[in-house]
Order: structure tokens, then C-alpha cells, then sequence
């Protein structure tokens, strides 16, 4: 089971719905270049709803950031499992 697990773009917070399940991940960092889409997520009624307030889990951190980018320069961090939720 990850314990750390690297969330590129899912800006929806429809992934970290499922990731959040699972009780073994301690860390979910998530990485988007949309302020607005992740600010949309948090806030509207319907989103919020479908993404159960995962925003508000203190295991999701969120760094605004071009995924690529992110990784390229990221501070040698390991991640147990990487998934990327691209348009």
C-alpha cells in the first residue's frame, strides 16, 4: 500500500475522492497549475459534493505548480505511486 503518493493535475479533486479511501496514505501531494479549477472544487456545491471536500483533508496538500515543471525540479522526494489526471 503507498503511504506517499505524487497527484498530477485532478484539479477536480475527483482522485483524491478514491485515493482517500484508502486509510494507508498518509500524504497526498497534489500538484496543479489551476488555482481557479481547484478554487471551483473547493467552493461549488456540486463539485464539492462529488469530490467529498477532499481539499479540506489534512492528508491532501496542495502546490500550484506546472506538473512537468514540478517534477523536473522537484527537492528529491520519493513517492511511493504517481498519478497524473491530464485533460
Amino acid at each position: 500500500m503507498p503511504e506517499r503518493v505524487l497527484v498530477l493535475g485532478g484539479g477536480d479533486g475527483l482522485i483524491h475522492r478514491e485515493l482517500l479511501k484508502y486509510k494507508g496514505i498518509k500524504n497526498i501531494v497534489h500538484v496543479d497549475i489551476d488555482r481557479k479549477l481547484v478554487a471551483l472544487a473547493k467552493t461549488h456545491p456540486i463539485l464539492s459534493t462529488l469530490n467529498r471536500g477532499a481539499f479540506n483533508n489534512p492528508r491532501v496538500q496542495t502546490i500550484f505548480n506546472d506538473g512537468f515543471q514540478y517534477l523536473r525540479h522537484y527537492s528529491g522526494k520519493k513517492y511511493d505511486a504517481i498519478y497524473m489526471d491530464f485533460p
